[in-house]
């Protein structure tokens, strides 16, 4: 049996036998052991000894106050609770946030990007009626990223309109074409790109210009600029030759 004792004069806290306590008085050997082998068996025969030998020094001690180190390891033990109680409700909201963000993520398959103008208006009607909805397309398009603001502008309009779309499409609506500027997705495409680390405090004006810039030149995008430009080739040569055969006729 081992007892925790407290030396008086040197005010230090030892595990000791306890059949090297009498009276108050603790008798230690007067020699370390060199091992813990050995030290064993010394142990060993301090507790098979009928009288204390004059081998062993004496000290005084007294019981080390055990009511002291309770309320330390106590408290150490509420700590460490709390903070594990801690850690499951950040991991719980965590957890939760992770099932919102999947569920708002949850975008109809084939619904983007939008192909023509009924699907179009239907996305607008859809967001108008539930305010909520309009946070989805918001969510999943403002993964897309970028660079700078161009380039967040132009792959998130990529991914939210066919180019055949955009033809039919400019900011103010003149010309037979539908207004960008008064539709709801406006507001997701900027909710989008503030959305990036690296545009977050873009100015409307600014990616208004964007937008506007993309829509101007969805007639060149898909081979449009080159079939143009065929297109004129092919004018012009037929002028020439109009006009060669003309000139024979004279």
């Amino acid at each position: 049996m081992f007892k925790i004792v407290e030396f008086v004069e040197s005010h230090e806290v030892d595990l000791v036998p306890a059949i090297l306590l009498e009276n108050g008085q603790c008798y230690l050997p007067n020699s370390l052991t060199d091992s813990y082998e050995e030290g064993r068996r010394k142990a060993k025969e301090a507790e098979l000894m009928d009288d204390v030998t004059p081998l062993l020094s004496c000290q005084t001690f007294r019981i080390a106050p055990q009511q002291s180190s309770e309320p330390a390891l106590l408290r150490e033990v509420l700590t460490k609770l709390e903070m594990v109680l801690d850690q499951q409700s950040t991991i719980l909201r965590l957890l939760q946030l992770r099932e919102d963000q999947e569920h708002l993520l949850d975008i109809e398959e084939g619904l983007l990007p939008l192909q023509d103008l009924p699907r179009l208006l239907s996305l607008e009607q859809r967001i108008q009626q539930s305010p909520d909805y309009k946070q989805k397309p918001i969510n999943w398009l403002g993964l897309i990223g970028g660079a700078d603001v161009r380039d967040c502008t132009w792959r998130i309009l990529k991914r939210l309109f066919a180019n055949s779309l955009a033809k039919n499409l400019n900011w103010r609506g003149v010309n037979g074409k539908t207004s960008v500027a008064t539709l709801q997705l406006r507001e997701v495409v900027i909710g989008d790109i503030r959305r990036n680390p690296i545009t977050a405090n873009v100015a409307e004006m600014e990616v208004e210009g964007t937008i506007r810039r993309w829509l101007q030149l969805a007639a060149d995008r898909e081979g449009g600029r080159k079939r143009r430009l065929l297109e004129k080739a092919a004018v012009l040569s037929a002028l020439v030759s109009l006009s060669v055969l003309r000139g024979g006729w004279a």
